[in-house]
C-alpha cells in the first residue's frame, strides 16, 4: 500500500492527465479517479484519532471544566497538566471526543447556560448574565451569542 501522500498526488495526477487530454474514455478515467480519491478521504475522516481508553484520560480536565464553568480566570491552557498530557496529546483527544477545541467548547457551554438564564427571565441586563457566565466583556459575549444561536441575546425570551 502505497503511502497517503503518493495516493493523493497518484490520483490528482490522473485526474489533471485526463482533463488535459480529453475524450470520452479520459472522462470516465478522470471520473474514476475523482471517486477513488473522494473514498479515500471518506475512510481517513471516519478514522479515528484515539481510542476510547485515551479519550478517558481527559476526565480530569472535563471535570475541573465543568466545576469551574463561569470561572472568569480559568485558563485552557493549564487543563492538559491536570491530565499529565502535553498541550497536543490534549487537544488531540479532546477534539476526537467532543468534535471541538477546548476553547470553543468552553464558550459553548457558556453560551448554552446564558441562553437557559435569558430564557428563564431572570435576567434583564445581557452584561450581568455575560458576567455571570464568564465573559469578561459584554460585547463579545453578544457577538459570540449571536454567531453561535444567530440572533443576539436581547431576542431570546
Amino acid at each position: 500500500v502505497p503511502p497517503l501522500g503518493e495516493t493523493v498526488f497518484h490520483s490528482f495526477r490522473q485526474i489533471e492527465h485526463s482533463q488535459r487530454f480529453g475524450g470520452a474514455a479520459r472522462e470516465a478515467e478522470s471520473l474514476a479517479a475523482f471517486y477513488q480519491l473522494l473514498a479515500l478521504l471518506i475512510k481517513l475522516e471516519q478514522k479515528p484519532y484515539t481510542t476510547d481508553g485515551q479519550k478517558h484520560k481527559i476526565d480530569p480536565a472535563i471535570r475541573y471544566l465543568e466545576e469551574h464553568l463561569f470561572d472568569r480566570e480559568l485558563k485552557i491552557a493549564a487543563l492538559p497538566e491536570l491530565c499529565s498530557l502535553s498541550a497536543p496529546s490534549f487537544r488531540r483527544i479532546f477534539m476526537s471526543r467532543f468534535g471541538t477545541t477546548p476553547k470553543k467548547y468552553l464558550q459553548q457551554q457558556r453560551l448554552q447556560a446564558a441562553k437557559l438564564m435569558l430564557e428563564g427571565g431572570e435576567y434583564d441586563d445581557i452584561a450581568t448574565v455575560a458576567q455571570s457566565v464568564g465573559f469578561e466583556d459584554p460585547l463579545h459575549f453578544s457577538k459570540s451569542f449571536k454567531a453561535f444561536y444567530g440572533a443576539p441575546p436581547s431576542k431570546v425570551k
